[in-house]
Formats: C-alpha cells, structure tokens, sequence
C-alpha cells in the first residue's frame, strides 16, 4: 500500500503544469475565448513554432478596421508572400472564415529572422475569437485572437 502512495506521490509531483497554470495555445470554451499565451524561448506568442504574433493583440472591432499587427511564419523570408486566414471559433459568429493577403515580409529582423508580416485586421471586422493563421497550414499552428466588442 506505502508503495501504491508513494508512486501515486510521485506521479502527481512529476507531472506537468494543469491547464490553468501552464500557457495557452488557446481556443474557445465554455463561452470564453481564451487567446494563444503560449511563447516560445524568444518570445513569440506561437502554439507551434511555425507562426506566431510579435505581441498581444488588444483591439476592438471598431480599432480592428484600421489596425495592423505583425505576425511571423517560420516558412516566410523574403519574396514569399503570405495569405493568411482567420477561423471564426466561436459558434456566435455567423463568419467561418476569412482569408486576405499580408504586406511583407517587411524589413528588420525578429527573433525569427526576416519573416515578419504586417497584417491587417478589417477583414475580420467583427468581436469575436478568431484563430489566425498562414491559409493552408494546419489548424493548430495558427493563434487564437480576441477581439473585443466596441
């Protein structure tokens, strides 16, 4: 029996960080959209390491239509365009997804290197959890972005 607790002990002090307490790729839950936490060694907000934001995104829908973000695909550099999609993950959203070109890369170095994109956000135009992401990747390498009501 000491043996069985001991183990049990063991395994629960060994085993990763809860959900709660470890850094998001984030997603949509319970009505709450949680957006992507999670960083890389360098800084970038990324669920995966292939794409990733530069910092947090804080607009509303109505700073959505003249804001920019710069964004960074690890597929990128220079002459390699890049279009990206946005998935509407919260079931109130009447738009499934949309997709739009970015400018870039645009010069100056990340911590990635030369793969940073500035990408605009009124195409989305709407409050709502949105998972952005180069068009054609998979799914789980976008991020998840908040946008809030005005």
């Amino acid at each position: 029996m000491r043996r069985s607790i001991l183990i049990l002990v063991l395994a629960v002090a060994c085993s990763p960080a809860s959900v709660a307490e470890s850094p998001s790729r984030g997603g949509f839950a319970n009505g709450i959209c949680q957006p992507t936490t999670r960083t890389d060694d360098m800084g970038i907000i990324t669920a995966t390491g292939s794409f990733g934001l530069l910092g947090p995104v804080r607009a509303s829908a109505d700073d959505s239509l003249n804001d920019e973000i710069l964004v960074v695909w690890r597929d990128g550099g220079p002459g390699i365009a890049l279009q990206v999609q946005a998935d509407g993950i919260d079931p109130a959203l009447n738009t499934k997804w949309v997709r739009w070109g970015a400018i870039g890369p645009v010069e100056g170095g990340t911590p990635w290197g030369t793969v940073a994109y500035r990408v605009g956000l009124k195409p989305i135009g709407r409050a709502g959890c949105w998972r952005l992401g180069a068009t054609g990747a998979p799914p789980e390498d976008g991020v998840v972005i908040y946008i809030r009501p005005s």
